[in-house]
Formats: C-alpha cells, structure tokens, sequence
C-alpha cells in the first residue's frame, strides 16, 4: 500500500491550481500499513480532507514536505519516466538547441519548470551531469539514466551524478559523485555555446561545471563590448570575458576571489584568443576592487552568487547587493554599460529594480534601462510555479551625474543642558514658544530631553509627547521636565477614536457601557471617554487620545 497523505481543510487550493510544492503545515495526517513506509523519498499519494484525491509526490522530511510529480493516478514506472525525459528532450529540439554544432551545451531538465521538481540535468557534448536536490529524485537516479539513454541513443557517452552537494544532509543518504554509466578521463572537456569554446570540468567544477542560465545574457555582451573596457567581476570561469573579447573589447579584466576560477579563465581566454590578446585576471574581492577602479572601464558586468538563499537573510543580501551595484555605477565611466544580475530566488523582479534604483540614487548617476534579462528558454519556469524564475537582471546606461555626498554619519548628542540653562527653557512650559536643546527646531514644550531609545540618531517625524506641542519634532521625543505628564497628542486626521476605549475601563450604573451612535452632522464633538455622552450635548467622537488618569475614578469629558 502506498503511503497516504490527508491534507488540513482548505490546503488543496494551492493543488487544485497545480502548484508541485505541499508544506508541512498542510499535513493533517498520513496513513499507512507500516511506520517504515514513511520514509524520505518514499512515493505518497495526496488526498484532501474529505479523501478526493489529488496528486502523487515525493516526501520529505523539512518545509516543502512534498513533490508533486503527477496529478493523476498513474504508476511511477520506467515507462513513466521515459515519457517525462522525452518530452523534456522534444522541448530543447523545438529550441535548436539538440544537434547543433554551434552550441552543444544546454539545460536538459530544470526542475519544477519539467514537471521533474527535484532534478537538474545538464548536456555537455555526449555527456549528461545529473544532480538532484531531493532524496526521492536521488533514489530514482537510475530510473533518470536508463530514460536518458533511451532519449538520446548512442549520441550519449556518459551519464554523471553529481548530487553529493546537493542531497539534503540531513537524510545521510551517503551520497558519493560518480558515473552512472559510462566514464570519462576526468579531465576538462572542451565544449561549444554560440561558437565560442570554453573548457568544463563537471567533476571538480562548481554547479554541473558550467554556468548554462547566463548564455544568451553572453550573447548580449558580446553586441555591447565593441571598443570598449570591459570588467568582469565573479568571473568564475571567464564566460563573459570569452563573449567580450570575441565582441571587439580593447581590454579585458576578469576578478574572482577564487584563484582556481582565475586560472579557469585565463586558460579560456587562451583557448579562444591565444595568450597575446589583451586580457588580464585578477585574485581579488569584487566589492574591495570595485572602490577604487574610478573610470578605467565602461563595460562592468556584476554577476555575483546567490546572497539570498531564503527569505530570513533577504535584508542583508539587499544591502550586500544595493553596496555592490552602487559602487559599479558610481565608478562607470560616463556613457558606461552595467549588466547586473541576481540568482537569489528570494528576489523578486520589483524588488531587484528597487534595489537598483536605491543604488543609483547614492552613486548621484543618471541611470537608464536598456534591457530586463532573465533565464533562457532551456531553464523554462511552469506557469504554476512563478518561484522557478531566479535569474534577475538589467542592463543599465549610465550618463555623467553629479557625485552623490557620502552618507551622513549621525553625531552624538551634545551633553545635557546646565540646571541654570534647563530651569531657563523650561519657563517657556506655559505655552510660550521655546527651543529644543538638542535641535533649532522650535517647539511649545519648554525644556526638552534626548531619548536614548532612539539609538543617538534623531528620528524624523517623531511626535512630541508633551500636550502643548502641536507640530512635528525632528530630534526625537521631547518632554518638559516641570510639568506633570500629559496625554499623548495623537494624530486627530489619523487616529480617530471611534475604534478606541477608555484605557481606565470605567463603567457606567448596571456595569454597562454606554455607547453613543456617532452623527455626521455633530458640532460640539464632546463625549466622555468613557462612552458616556455629555448631557444635552450631541453624541459625535471626539478625535483625541482617550484618558490616562489611572487614578481618576470617573473619566472626565475632553473637548475638541
């Protein structure tokens, strides 16, 4: 018997809309013979409360509890996988991308967006890389090779699994790289995109060994780098660097904080241009270089890692990001072109514009967008799956501006006030217009006092608690210290009081609150607040903070 899973009341919406994700919170509870059935990578059937059923899946143990791998109920057989792979391969022939001589390097499977969630399959030349990034794809691993060679004949050599980085680690799977079928020399192999050549190492290379999202992004730097000074920081291994020369760069520079990958680069700018073309590598920290390069270059590319794995560091990756691309367009020379890209799934497209817009506002530069890139065809994103588009980016004209000042750096506050100078201001307490210690703004608050809570940086639009002050204080709370503690001065346009009540709850005769209906057409605008309306007086809210007199033992009427 298949494991079942029952889902809570009104968790199949998402299903229902053909969504392949299914949470752990959405679990009510799962049926099955024998405990051990309920394995990681065990094949579940999904069933809704009432027991209609819906799809079948992967499960796993974490967040996303369960991969959706079909919505009908048909066997998981070989036959059915040699379907999936198939139809995976008919789409990247539609593409041209099977049996052209121009490319031989593309992206087989990409996931949710090939109804495999779970699976990458990369092409290089004759040889396939695998890499699956759940234990169920894992365990079907040798189900994924028989189906890839029954889609492609003897045009495969090989068929690698590379899944040992990418399994989850908590399942222990004891999951170790290698062929599946086939072998290789386990050396790097050339391979071709677009007519360039470029040499990749799946065994020891990061990912697959080859970047194939950002190929038609090359494509594009290729048409931009015409006599141009091209930078290509996180270089990896030289892919831009290739498309900028072979597009007609003066000068080419590739950085990346890994030696490995600058080696990498180098051996493929010699492997297309020979080692007399004009080209340098440099072991460096992208964010470090990019401070002082001043206006060397007008081509800067800006394609770093992922600094969002997930949603609870996205505020950090923002500011890493925003960081980065405001030096790049600070530094640009005028007339300059940015590509800058994001491979963080966490960040949306507007967000990423944000970011850019936040980073060009600091840099002082006129920014124009040229281009919105994203993945190519052979990474497809399902239409029920919006999340499998990861790949941001822009390519930015930027003019000659104005350099933005740096950042204000806020000052501490100035020491308190004397008592002669404290009792002298705070005489103005009666009304009378004072200043603020702290500040130059005037207020009617007498003697005023920096918050600490406010971290020693004042706080703009930060209201006056004190009563008598009726605008704005941009230095912080400020408070009379020869007064008695007032109301807090609310808002009256923003905070009516109709959706409050009297913090001291006092109650009227019987224990009941009197509440009265309010009138649009009321003037006096008088009323306890307490519930309780004057008498003989309209009924209408008054628009004011309610009482704070704890030691009061009937409210008093506040008028407006």
């Amino acid at each position: 018997m298949t494991p079942q899973v029952y889902l809570r009341k009104g968790k199949e919406e998402s299903l229902m809309r053909r969504h392949p994700w299914i949470f752990s919170g959405a679990i009510d509870h799962i049926k099955a013979e024998d405990e051990s059935e309920i394995t990681e990578g065990a094949l579940v059937e999904i069933y809704t409360r009432t027991g209609d059923f819906i799809a079948l899946g992967h499960y796993q143990i974490g967040s996303i509890a369960v991969r959706v791998l079909t919505f009908d109920k048909e066997p998981i057989d070989q036959a059915w996988w040699n379907r999936r792979i198939a139809v995976a391969y008919d789409v990247r022939r539609t593409l041209g991308l099977t049996d052209n001589p121009d490319t031989d390097c593309y992206r087989l499977v990409h996931g949710e967006g090939d109804g495999l969630p779970g699976l990458v399959v990369d092409i290089y030349g004759t040889v396939a890389v695998v890499q699956c990034h759940s234990v169920g794809m894992y365990l079907a691993r040798q189900d994924i090779a028989r189906a890839i060679l029954a889609a492609y004949g003897d045009r495969i050599t090989a068929i690698y699994d590379k899944s040992s980085q990418t399994v989850p680690f908590n399942a222990r799977l004891g999951a170790v790289d290698g062929y599946l079928w086939g072998s290789s020399d386990h050396s790097a192999h050339v391979v071709t995109e677009n007519g360039e050549k470029f040499l990749v190492n799946w065994e020891q290379g990061q990912k697959t060994g080859f970047f194939l999202d950002q190929r038609e992004n090359r494509e594009l730097v290729k048409r931009y780098s015409k006599g141009r000074t091209v930078l290509n920081t996180f270089c990896y291994t030289g892919g831009f660097s290739v498309y900028a020369m072979a597009g007609g760069a003066e000068k080419v520079c590739s950085v990346d904080s890994s030696e490995r990958a600058v080696v990498l680069a180098t051996e493929n700018m010699k492997l297309n241009f020979g080692p007399q073309a004009n080209f340098t590598e440099t072991a460096a920290d992208a964010v470090e270089y990019l401070k002082n390069i001043e206006d060397k270059y007008d081509l800067i590319i800006l394609d770093p890692p992922a600094f969002a794995k997930h949603h609870k560091v996205l505020g950090n990756a923002m500011q890493g990001y925003k960081r980065l691309n405001a030096r790049a367009i600070s530094q640009i020379r005028p007339g300059g072109i940015l590509f800058t890209f994001s491979c963080s799934q966490a960040v949306s497209k507007e967000l990423f514009r944000t970011m850019i817009f936040s980073a060009a506002a600091i840099a002082g530069r006129n920014v124009r967008i040229l281009h919105q890139l994203t993945q190519p065809a052979d990474h497809p994103v399902s239409i029920y799956h919006p999340e499998g588009e990861y790949l941001k980016g822009l390519v930015l004209y930027v003019e000659e501006g104005k350099k933005a000042r740096p950042e204000r750096k806020w000052k501490k506050p100035h020491a308190r006030p004397t008592p002669t100078a404290r009792s002298a201001i705070s005489s103005t307490a009666s009304g009378t217009s004072g200043r603020c210690w702290y500040s130059t703004t005037s207020i009617r608050a007498g003697a005023c006092v920096f918050r600490k809570s406010t971290a020693g940086r004042p706080t703009s639009r930060r209201r006056c608690s004190h009563r008598h002050s009726a605008s704005w204080n941009r230095t912080g709370c400020c408070r009379a210290r020869s007064t008695p503690r007032c109301r807090p001065a609310w808002n009256m346009r923003s905070r009516p009081a109709a959706s409050r009540s009297c913090p001291t709850s006092q109650r009227l005769s019987g224990g009941q609150r009197k509440i009265s209906t309010p009138s649009s057409k009321t003037g006096s605008g008088k009323r306890y607040s307490d519930g309780q309306s004057l008498p003989g007086k309209s009924s209408g809210y008054l628009r004011t903070a309610p009482c704070r007199q704890p030691s009061a033992k009937r409210c008093q009427p506040t008028a407006k």
